[in-house]
C-alpha cells in the first residue's frame, strides 16, 4: 500500500470515529410520514383559509383562527421530535467516541439555532404588524424550509454527508415557495414529508445501525 492510500485509509478511518453517523434511517422515515399528517390534517381536516389557493392574500385572519393553528403546529412539531429523538436515543451504540458524541451535541445545537432563529424571525413579524393577512402567513413556510434546509447542510459536515441532500432539497422547495407562495404548503410538505422518507430508507440501506 502507498503512502497515498494509506492515508486515505487512515482519514477514513478518523471520519468514522469522530463524525456522528447513528443517525436512525427509521426516525427520518417517521419524520416525513408526520410531516405528511401534519399538512393533511391541518389542510384539510381544519381548512385553515391561508391554505386554499385560491384566498385572497389581503384577507385578515383572525385571533382565534392564528392561535388555534399555532396550537396545532406546535403539538405536532413536539410530538414528531419526541419520536424521533426516541428512536435515535435508543439505537445509539454503547461504544460511541467522545469526538462523535461531541459533534452529537453541535448538531443539536445547530438544529437548535436554526430553529430559535425562525421563531424570533417570525415572533418580530407578527408582533410588528398591526393586522395578519394570508399572505404573510403564506411566507412561514419557505422560511421554514430555507432554514430546516441550511441546518441540514451545516450537520453534514459533522454528520452523514447525505444530509446536505435534504438540505439542498429543503433549501430548493422554500426558495420556489418564496416566488410561488400559492404552493408554499404543497411544497413544505414534499421537502419535510417525502424527502424526510427518501432520506430515511436511503440510511436504512446504506447505513444500517
Amino acid at each position: 500500500m502507498n503512502p497515498q492510500e494509506q492515508f486515505k485509509e487512515v482519514q477514513s478511518i478518523v471520519d468514522r470515529l469522530t463524525r456522528f453517523r447513528h443517525i436512525n434511517g427509521w426516525a427520518a422515515v417517521a419524520a416525513g410520514i408526520l410531516s405528511l399528517i401534519a399538512f393533511a390534517y391541518i389542510n384539510y381536516t381544519y381548512q385553515i383559509p391561508w391554505l386554499v389557493d385560491n384566498t385572497d392574500s389581503g384577507n385578515v385572519v383572525s385571533k382565534a383562527e392564528l392561535t388555534h393553528y399555532f396550537m396545532v403546529v406546535g403539538g405536532l412539531l413536539i410530538t414528531a421530535s419526541i419520536i424521533c429523538g426516541i428512536i435515535i436515543l435508543s439505537s445509539l451504540p454503547k461504544d460511541l467516541t467522545q469526538a462523535a458524541l461531541r459533534n452529537l451535541l453541535k448538531l443539536g445545537a445547530f438544529f437548535a439555532l436554526y430553529i430559535v432563529s425562525g421563531f424570533a424571525i417570525l415572533w418580530a413579524v407578527i408582533s410588528g404588524s398591526e393586522t395578519i393577512t394570508i399572505g404573510l402567513l403564506r411566507s412561514v413556510p419557505p422560511m421554514m424550509c430555507i432554514l430546516y434546509g441550511l441546518a441540514h447542510i451545516q450537520a453534514s459536515h459533522i454528520s452523514l454527508p447525505a444530509l446536505k441532500y435534504l438540505g439542498f432539497a429543503c433549501f430548493f422547495c422554500g426558495l420556489v415557495g418564496a416566488i410561488l407562495p400559492m404552493f408554499a404548503w404543497p411544497l413544505w410538505a414534499v421537502g419535510f414529508g417525502i424527502g424526510h422518507i427518501v432520506l430515511g430508507f436511503y440510511l436504512v440501506k446504506k447505513h444500517p445501525n
